[in-house]
C-alpha cells in the first residue's frame, strides 16, 4: 500500500518550474532516497510534504490521506529532520530528552537514546547551542529514532557528520527498517555506502524527467566503460562523460557495450555517471 505520494504535483519558484506534473508513489517499507545536485527541488519536495510550501497544484498524501487532513495519531507516527537540524538551542540534552520522554511516554524508548549518545561522548548536561553542528544533528537523530516512527523523513541527514557516525547512522537505521514495516524517506548530498538501505531512488534532474527506479535494477542495468578519447556512437544514450586524458575517457549510461572494457563501480561512482559531476 502506498504510505506516502504525490499526484500531479505542480510548483513553481519565481517563474521557474520545480514540479511540473510530477507523481510518486512510496509503499510501506521502502527506503527511498530523493537524489540529485543542488537546487533540482529535493528539499523543495520535503517542505510540500510538510506543509511547509503549497503546490500550485496537485495532491500530496501521506498515510493515504491528504496531508491538510492528517489527524494528530497519524502525525505522531512522523518522524522529521529538516535541513539545519531545527531544536531547542537554549535546552540542555536533557532537557529535551526528558521533554520527548514526556510527550511521548512509553512510545519513547530510552535505550536507544542513550546509548547512541553514550557513543557521541557528549555529556548529558551540555546546552544543545554549545554543540558543534555535527553533534546537534546527532542529537535530533538519536531523538527521532527513540521515537520509533513509522514514517522518517530525513532532509540532508548526513550535513556535518563526520564518515563514522555515518556509518554508525547507517547501522542503525537498518536495526530501525529491518522488520520492513517503517517508510524511510531521505535527501542527501553523500551517496558512499548509500546503496546499503535504499530500495529505490527518486533522481531529480533540471529541466528533465525525473528517474525513478529500484536500486537493484540501476546497479544491474547502469554501465560504465573505459573507451578511446575519440569514441563517439550517437546511438547511444550517453548519460555523462569524464575525459581521463587526450587517449581515454569514461562514458555512462543504461547499455552494454561488450567490445569495450566495463568499469568496476561502486554506487557512487555510478550514481556521478548518471547525473554527471559536474
Amino acid at each position: 500500500m502506498s504510505i506516502i505520494g504525490c499526484r500531479n504535483l505542480n510548483f513553481s519558484y519565481k517563474n521557474r518550474s520545480i514540479y511540473n506534473n510530477f507523481s510518486l508513489e512510496i509503499n510501506r517499507g521502502e527506503v527511498v532516497g530523493l537524489l540529485g545536485k543542488n537546487g533540482v527541488g529535493k528539499s523543495t519536495f520535503l517542505n510540500l510534504l510538510t506543509g511547509n510550501l503549497t503546490p500550485k497544484s496537485g495532491e500530496i498524501f501521506i498515510f493515504d490521506t491528504d496531508i491538510k487532513h492528517l489527524s494528530n495519531d497519524q502525525k505522531s507516527k512522523i518522524g522529521i529532520l529538516y535541513e539545519g537540524f531545527v531544536c531547542y538551542d537554549y535546552l540542555k540534552i536533557s532537557q529535551i530528552h526528558n521533554l520527548y520522554r514526556y510527550f511521548y511516554q512509553e512510545k519513547f524508548k530510552d535505550d536507544i537514546f542513550l546509548d547512541f549518545l553514550d557513543k557521541l561522548k557528549v555529556d548529558l548536561k551540555r546546552y544543545i547551542n554549545t554543540l558543534s553542528c555535527g553533534q546537534k544533528s546527532q542529537v535530533v537523530l538519536a531523538l527521532l529514532l527513540s521515537i520509533n516512527p513509522e514514517i522518517l523523513i530525513l532532509d540532508d541527514y548526513s550535513l556535518g557528520i563526520d564518515a563514522g557516525y555515518r556509518s554508525l547512522f547507517l547501522e542503525y537505521l537498518k536495526n530501525y527498517i529491518k522488520d520492513k514495516t517503517k517508510t524511510i524517506l531521505l535527501t542527501t548530498h553523500i551517496v558512499s555506502n548509500l546503496d546499503e538501505i535504499l530500495t529505490k531512488m527518486v533522481v531529480l534532474q533540471n529541466d528533465k524527467k525525473p528517474i525513478i527506479m529500484d536500486v537493484k535494477d540501476f546497479q544491474q542495468n547502469f554501465n560504465g566503460y573505459l573507451v578511446d578519447g575519440d569514441f563517439r556512437d550517437e546511438n547511444l544514450n550517453i548519460t555523462s562523460m569524464l575525459q581521463i586524458n587526450k587517449n581515454e575517457k569514461k562514458i555512462y549510461g543504461f547499455f552494454e557495450l561488450n567490445d569495450k572494457q566495463k568499469i568496476k563501480m561502486d554506487f557512487e561512482e555510478a550514481f556521478l555517471g548518471l547525473i554527471g559531476r559536474y
